[in-house]
């Protein structure tokens, strides 16, 4: 089989890495048509602001569409199917034309909503004009494409009813991750310590880490990252002396940093977002064979299980969190137990080889 992975995405991120190994180890040829025009949603949406915003995102849309276009007349044999890459909200249009010109499926990893993400959870877009547009982009992207990826059936679930989309053109595809990037390294657990690391994103809750952090003097955690609410987070954890704030590193660097941890935090904001998700740390986690805390969802139910291969306390809730470190530090028998057990279900379901075979299964039916 051939497929033409199709857009402006990340060649680094996670979603495009992992899908775009799983299918070349199964023996799929995956040419590739990509302009590098941003590294991620974020950038994308700061676009926006201002005239000269305008006028900056337009020339650089008209400038990859050239580009994407010219190289499409480069392909001499016909794909079997034409994926766009995350993200690829704005690419949809162009790699529609194309899809009909090679007379070929369209599938969308749209993997998130604009909307959703910018408006509702992060509430980082607040003109009207602005939040109708990436509402419009999302529903117009799901409609033109013959297929749309998603992470979990609870985001399948919402974003059908949400946008009337019919559920049918939706395939699940989990995020997983690549044990050549993220593995155990079996490094010595000598002091028991807490890791979080992430974007500073309201899905996240990072505050409630802190208040439990509050109440654990004794415990150290460590936060690696910056984002959104990084400034906030760190005027809230002021005076405390058991947490260590370190900048973004390179992924080789940040797997160590979870092999030593003796627990890794997930996500426990308020949001409905964070019931419908499965954050890229978990899968990084598990793969490194690290225990993991997480909220209890209706997504993360789809695959794990309390007590077994995960630590599940309540959402948006502190003392759950703390009494859940607490419960992990003081049995290191159901620490091993949930880092064994995640570790195999990592391998059995979130390796690239499984998610691009599962990923082949689906498109052979189209």
């Amino acid at each position: 089989m051939r497929i033409l992975y199709f857009g402006t995405y990340s060649r680094d991120y996670i979603r495009n890495r992992v899908i775009i190994k799983g299918l070349k180890k199964n023996n799929v040829e995956v040419i590739e048509c990509h302009y590098p025009l941003w590294k991620g949603v974020e950038p994308r949406i700061q676009e926006f602001k201002g005239i000269k915003g305008l006028i900056k995102l337009a020339f650089n849309f008209l400038k990859s569409y050239i580009i994407l276009f010219l190289k499409s007349f480069d392909i001499v044999e016909k794909p079997d199917f034409i994926i766009v890459g995350y993200t690829g909200h704005f690419d949809i249009p162009l790699a529609f034309i194309i899809s009909r010109f090679f007379r070929r499926k369209l599938v969308f990893d749209m993997f998130v909503s604009l909307y959703d993400t910018f408006v509702l959870d992060r509430k980082l877009v607040k003109n009207f004009l602005l939040k109708r547009l990436l509402r419009f982009i999302d529903r117009w992207s799901m409609i033109l494409s013959d297929k749309v990826l998603l992470d979990t059936d609870t985001h399948i679930e919402y974003l059908s009813k949400e946008f009337n989309i019919d559920k049918g053109k939706f395939i699940r595809v989990w995020i997983g991750e690549d044990p050549e990037i993220f593995y155990p390294i079996g490094i010595e657990k000598n002091k028991f310590n807490v890791l979080y690391f992430g974007g500073y994103i309201p899905l996240h809750g990072v505050e409630f880490i802190v208040d439990a952090a509050r109440e654990l003097k004794d415990i150290d955690f460590t936060f690696i990252g910056r984002g959104q609410l990084y400034n906030d987070i760190l005027k809230y954890s002021k005076g405390l002396k058991n947490i260590k704030f370190i900048d973004w590193m390179d992924l080789k660097e940040l797997k160590y940093y979870i092999s030593s941890a003796s627990v890794s935090l997930g996500i426990f904001g308020n949001t409905d977002k964070a019931k419908r998700v499965i954050p890229n740390k978990i899968y990084e986690a598990i793969a490194c064979k690290t225990p993991v805390l997480t909220s209890d969802t209706p997504a993360i139910r789809e695959v794990f299980k309390h007590r077994e291969n995960i630590y599940l306390c309540k959402i948006a809730d502190a003392d759950s969190i703390k009494n859940g470190i607490l419960e992990l530090k003081n049995s290191k028998k159901l620490r091993e137990k949930i880092a064994e057990n995640s570790h195999r279900l990592f391998l059995e379901k979130f390796t690239p080889e499984k998610i691009g075979k599962e990923l082949l299964i689906e498109l052979k039916r189209l």
